[in-house]
Parts: C-alpha cells; structure tokens; sequence
C-alpha cells in the first residue's frame, strides 16, 4: 500500500513539474531569451523522480502532497488551494507531536488576509494526514482529517 501511495505522488510530481515550476517562486532577475534549436520530435526531460530527489527537494514532496489533496482527499476545504497560477504558501510549525505544514491558498497572501485557520498535513513514515478546520459548524472538534 505504501509503494502504491508513493507512486501515485511521484506519478503527480512528474506531471506538475512543468506546471509548478512558476507557481513555487519567480526569479527576480530578467529572463534571458532562450536559443531554441529546431526540434525533429518530443523533447525529453533529463529530470529523474527519485526517493533521492524528494529528500533533497522537499518543494517537490509539499508540491506532490497538495497536488494530491487537491484531486483526491475527500475534504472539501482543499480545495480552496487549488489554483495552481496563484500558488501557496506552506508554513512549518515544528512541534511535540510532529511538524505541522500549514497551507495557505496564494502564495502572495499577506498576513492581514490570513483570516480563517488554513489546510494543514503532518507526516508521517507510513502517511500523510491531512487536517482542515470546518468553517460553519457548532461542533466543538471542528477539524476535519483524513490519513492517507
């Protein structure tokens, strides 16, 4: 079951790649015109998913993991992070009973805006839990979760 949910993230990965790169962070310096060589067919990327890859990159792994919230964890809420032009913003939180990734919709959001408590995942060896805060409700447990 682990191999399963690993492959589905490095499958997402691959397929953000050349989405993403733009939605994570702009360079400030000024595009340099690229020389483009005429081409007889597909062009191939050298660029190799691996275990190696997402331990050193963990842009990539937090990229995979919205991804991945955004298309199939049963929380409505994540979807408000589902704009891949605008991007997001993840805050860390180490704690006591793990670090908390804190997701915010919009990765120009400003601290004034941030008014309602944001998605949120912890990891783990085995999974990812995906927390969300339940907007409008009169429950005292108002977190929604799911562990996949």
């Amino acid at each position: 079951m682990l191999k399963r949910k690993f492959m589905v993230l490095s499958l997402l990965v691959i397929g953000l790649m050349g989405g993403l790169t733009g939605c994570m962070s702009q360079s400030s310096r000024a595009p340099v015109p690229a020389r483009h060589k005429k081409s007889n067919g597909p062009q191939k990327s050298d660029f190799k998913l691996t275990s190696d890859t997402i331990n050193n990159h963990p842009r990539i792994l937090y990229a995979a993991i919205i991804y991945y919230a955004i298309h199939d964890v049963p929380i409505q809420r994540w979807q408000e992070v589902a704009d891949m032009d605008a991007g997001w913003q993840i805050e860390i939180y180490p704690g006591g009973h793990g670090t908390r990734y804190l997701v915010w919709p919009d990765k120009h959001i400003s601290d004034r805006e941030k008014q309602l408590a944001p998605n949120w995942f912890r990891l783990s060896k085995q999974a990812v839990n995906y927390h969300s805060f339940e907007v409008h409700t009169d429950r005292q447990d108002a977190d929604q979760h799911v562990r996949w």
